[in-house]
């Protein structure tokens, strides 16, 4: 019913941007048109197309100028393809898809954006984007609900923060999103210190925020990211969903621990985006950012960074919206270490 349509956007944005026409990419890997035209459309899903041509397709795409990084972004849509098929009609014998792979920043951009229209970063320029009809989308909203309801086990908790984390996305799924979270609240322990409970209601004060509730994140920023175990596991989970943690985790139990070895000019640039009057969440990306810097001050050292943090912060703290007063004292530290590095 979905299967195909998000890999077939992607392949058609990646072709288009190297101005290749569809008889032209077809000759070069030796299918018909047709069968290019399907894979576009979704009519031929790549997800079942053969090893062998999709293997041709990314030769033949990156021979006729297609950057690699765009590569790996058609390599992860047919994986978000395969994921959202799964969450639609998922297998009896494994359970939900959702509690085998935490996901990442890339597939959620691409996972949500036939639902969204919120054309993924490494696509953006153009308003064109997958379609899902009202009955679609209402099948995933279902079946990500379903998921969990359903989920069982360690890894139910898991399940039930990134089906949230998806439901999100829809905004008919208020009312659900506020039943997952009194439930939760019958499950939760103290949020002082890290448990498989911490990030599932991290995530639903997250997907209340996009709904337009802002109350339970900031309960979420007073009880459970303040301390420095809460502090170290919101950041770690940050530097994964970015990209900047690159190992693959089949389980919330990473976030525990910082890892080391990280940078933080990745999740800093991703913060830096984020903040402003138009992040529902943003009052936690100012806490992210500030308890980056406290870590990482040296990330500071890039002056063009300095200038775009400092901007931001100056534009949120003028800002006319509500911001809690714990907010813009974290803000206000910010500016003071962005003024300390020579920013405007």
């Amino acid at each position: 019913m979905v299967e195909g349509t998000i890999s077939g956007m992607t392949l058609a944005r990646l072709r288009g941007d190297i101005a290749v026409t569809q008889t032209d990419l077809a000759e070069s890997i030796g299918v018909g048109v047709d069968t290019v035209k399907g894979w576009e459309s979704a009519r031929r899903p790549l997800t079942r197309a053969k090893t062998r041509d999709v293997s041709r397709l990314r030769f033949r795409l990156r021979g006729m100028g297609a950057h690699s990084d765009h590569l790996q972004v058609l390599d992860a849509a047919i994986r978000a393809d395969d994921l959202l098929d799964q969450i639609v009609d998922p297998d009896p014998a494994g359970g939900s898809v959702l509690a085998h792979e935490v996901l990442t920043r890339r597939t959620c951009d691409l996972l949500t954006w036939p639902l969204t229209g919120r054309t993924p970063r490494e696509l953006g320029g153009r308003s064109d984007r997958p379609r899902l009809g009202a009955g679609q989308r209402r099948t995933v909203h279902d079946a990500l609900r379903h998921a969990a309801d359903s989920a069982v086990g360690a890894k139910a908790p898991m399940v039930r923060r990134q089906a949230a984390f998806l439901l999100a996305t829809d905004p008919d799924a208020v009312e659900d999103l506020q039943r997952m979270a009194d439930d939760e609240l019958r499950r939760l322990p103290q949020l002082g210190s890290w448990t498989p409970a911490w990030p599932v209601a991290r995530g639903l004060a997250i997907a209340q925020s996009v709904a337009g509730d802002l109350d339970p994140l900031r309960a979420f920023l007073t009880h459970g990211c303040v301390t420095e175990a809460t502090l170290t596991a919101n950041l770690v989970y940050y530097l994964h969903y970015t990209g900047e943690i690159g190992t693959e985790h089949e389980s919330d139990e990473f976030m525990a621990v910082d890892p080391g070895g990280w940078h933080g000019d990745v999740l800093l640039r991703t913060l830096t985006a984020s903040l402003a009057p138009t992040t529902p969440y943003v009052e936690l990306v100012i806490r992210t950012m500030w308890s980056l810097l406290e870590r990482r001050p040296g990330l500071l050292v890039d002056t063009p960074s300095v200038h775009e943090v400092d901007r931001r912060v100056v534009e949120l703290l003028d800002w006319g919206g509500e911001l809690s007063s714990v907010a813009r004292g974290e803000l206000g530290t910010i500016h003071r270490m962005t003024s300390a590095r020579g920013a405007a």
